[in-house]
């Protein structure tokens, strides 16, 4: 299905929710802190509505994206669209995807009340991303699990393009900026990063001295997740950040952002691309599940000394064994 017919569909189902033009017009203009004429020119197909407008919209709606995209969905279906972005050769569709989701958690930013809740059986990449060698690990695992592992590279021959590399910072500084986040932590996380990185130096991917780079960023991880635990907060932001581990393994990550203008679900694919609904539906079964989850896992932040104690000396004694 091409650009040109899905942009049509999702006009048609615009016009039938406000069929007044006048008044889509006025709702849109207030919708989008953009001119009439911007308006006019967008629901004439003469200008495309960006990703972030697309977002705004339907969760100001109530619009299915996924429905409008296709009338057979069965009412048992779970719509998400996959996000496929190629991080080690971008092309300008990559840096467009990446760009739009940036633009909107910066907007989410700027909120008086925003949130993020996250399970991850992977070291968070808000936590992660200020590390070199650990955020080239898990770009060389992407690699691996992307398919094609004839021509994989060692670590050491392995690095984001420097776009991207700033494209992630700012989407690491702009997390910060979220003014809640729940971190949900598997509680072998740590143990899972440590096979990988014995299997990858099994098969030679990675050498001594990559290991070696690779337990110091981890350690660094840990000091910290223990400095947020203890604080309950981002030191330089002071927005709060809580630290559970749960009771239970995940069979992958999930991410819910909230906020009065968007709510985003993501599941977390191939170590680094997402799966991304906008769907209202499924929107409230996710964050129904991570908040079922939190309340069945461990909260360690501030007031659960004693529990993160012993996480982080577990945790530091499972790295030490590299």
């Amino acid at each position: 299905m091409n650009k040109e017919l899905i942009a049509n569909m999702f006009l048609d189902a615009l016009k039938e929710k406000v069929p007044n033009r006048a008044e889509l017009t006025n709702i849109l203009v207030d919708l989008l802190y953009i001119e009439k004429e911007s308006v006019y020119r967008r629901l004439r197909g003469e200008v495309g509505f960006s990703f972030p407008e697309v977002a705004l919209i339907a969760n100001h709606f109530g619009m299915s994206l996924d429905n409008i995209v296709s009338n057979t969905v069965s009412s048992k279906s779970r719509p998400f669209q996959l996000k496929l972005v190629d991080y080690d050769n971008p092309s300008e569709k990559d840096y467009m995807m990446m760009q739009e989701f940036l633009s909107i958690l910066w907007e989410i930013t700027t909120l008086s009340q925003s949130t993020i809740l996250e399970s991850s059986n992977l070291i968070p990449f808000g936590i992660y991303a200020k590390y070199d060698c650990l955020s080239r690990f898990y770009l060389m695992k992407w690699m691996y699990q992307s398919g094609d592992t004839s021509g994989l590279k060692k670590m050491e021959n392995v690095a984001y393009p420097s776009k991207v590399s700033r494209l992630m910072r700012d989407h690491w500084e702009g997390l910060k900026h979220i003014k809640s986040t729940y971190y949900i932590l598997d509680p072998l996380v740590f143990e899972y990063l440590v096979t990988d990185i014995k299997y990858f130096h099994d098969i030679s991917i990675l050498s001594d001295k990559d290991v070696a780079c690779l337990k110091k960023d981890i350690l660094g991880v840990l000091r910290d997740l223990e400095v947020l635990a203890t604080l309950g907060a981002y030191p330089d932001t002071g927005n709060k950040v809580s630290l559970y581990v749960s009771c239970i393994n995940f069979d992958t990550n999930y991410w819910h952002i909230e906020s009065k203008k968007y709510n985003i679900s993501l599941i977390k694919v191939f170590v680094l691309n997402n799966m991304a609904t906008l769907d209202p539906n499924v929107l409230t079964r996710m964050k129904r599940r991570l908040d079922s989850l939190r309340r069945s896992s461990t909260l360690i932040s501030v007031s659960g000394e004693r529990e993160r104690i012993e996480f982080f000396e577990k945790q530091r004694a499972i790295v030490s064994a590299l």
